[in-house]
């Protein structure tokens, strides 16, 4: 649902929606699948739904906490190794 939501907030123009579309006939079957439903089913100039807005909201504060926490895991990492 990111995936969906990203591209949607992005608002791609249609030059980039025909790259995608020619990019997607060399990618997995899966994933050409999942880009097919998603371009069939989004216009390049719909704006998000409210609801879009408010999970995209969320799954970027989930991504920026789970970056936080690797960034401090770093620096705790060098630390130790740096008092060794």
């Amino acid at each position: 649902m990111f995936v969906h939501t990203f591209m949607t907030t992005l608002n791609i123009d249609e030059k980039t929606r025909n790259w995608l579309d020619t990019q997607a006939k060399r990618w997995s079957p899966d994933i050409s699948a999942a880009w097919k439903k998603f371009s069939a089913h989004h216009s390049p100039l719909a704006p998000p739904t409210f609801f879009e807005r408010i999970e995209l909201s969320w799954e970027r504060r989930a991504a920026f906490r789970q970056i936080k926490a690797a960034i401090q895991h770093r620096a705790s990492q060098r630390k130790e190794g740096s008092d060794s």
